[in-house]
This record gives C-alpha cells, structure tokens and sequence, in this order.
C-alpha cells in the first residue's frame, strides 16, 4: 500500500515488497491519497501510469488498485454521502482517468 500524497520512488514498502516478490506474481499494490497528489502533477502522473501499467519498474502481475479514503470532515456522513464523494472522486479529475470501459 503506498499513498500518492508522497512520491513514489520514496515509497520504502515498495523495496520490501521487491525483496520478498523479486518476480511481482503475488503482491497487490493499493494506491492510497490520489486526491492529495495534486491535481496535474508530476507526482500524479507517476501514479496514474503505476495503476495503468505504464511504470515497468513496478508493474504487479496481480495489478494496482486505487481507494479513496474519507477526509476528517467526512468520517461522521453517513453512507449515502460517502458513496457520493466517492463516486465523484472517480467521475471527475485523476479518478476518472482510472475507470476501464465495459466491454459489451
């Protein structure tokens, strides 16, 4: 688990990660914060290429998954309004470059 709010190549979970999978067939990466990378940035980017599999230097045969955490402010809404943040999150700025078609 690595969260975007700090840069990537700081992330010391994933040199554990390298020692213990040296092949990266069992290990899931989960990307935390990517509301807090910045909007536009570089380390944005660098996230959005991890989850999309265009960083070879981490790619998980297993893949990257991104969460989006509640903010302090949100931790007493009820449901109703977490599902909508959270929807939100994934239809607008880097979250909604996240979403994969559906084949029909």
């Amino acid at each position: 688990m690595v969260a975007a709010n700090n840069q990537l190549v700081s992330q010391v979970v994933l040199r554990k990660a390298e020692e213990h999978d040296p092949n990266r067939e069992r290990t899931i990466g989960t990307i935390t914060k990517l509301d807090l990378a910045g909007p536009g940035s570089a380390n944005e980017r660098n996230y959005l290429d991890l989850v999309k599999g265009r960083e070879s230097m981490q790619k998980l045969s297993l893949n990257w998954y991104v969460l989006r955490n509640r903010f302090e402010d949100e931790r007493s809404s009820d449901a109703y309004t977490r599902d909508a943040n959270e929807e939100r999150f994934f239809q607008t700025g880097a979250g909604s470059m996240l979403i994969l078609p559906i084949a029909a």
